[in-house]
């Protein structure tokens, strides 16, 4: 969270919660599930609705913006 982070690389699942609120990434990447919930607030991605989100990347709990 807060972190300069541009890229997730080859990350391709986290088992718990992926907190990334105030960051400029753009792209999840090859990112494909999120054991937990999926906090984007104040970063680029958080242009996306919750659905266009949940088409990306499947995340198990709640997605925030």
């Amino acid at each position: 969270r807060g972190t300069p982070i541009e890229s997730l690389g080859n990350l391709i699942s986290v088992g718990g919660s992926l907190d990334l609120r105030g960051t400029p990434i753009e792209s999840l990447g090859n990112l494909t599930s999120v054991g937990g919930s999926l906090n984007l607030g104040g970063t680029p991605m958080s242009k996306y609705n919750i659905d266009e989100i949940r088409s990306m990347v499947d995340v198990e709990k709640n997605i925030y913006l």
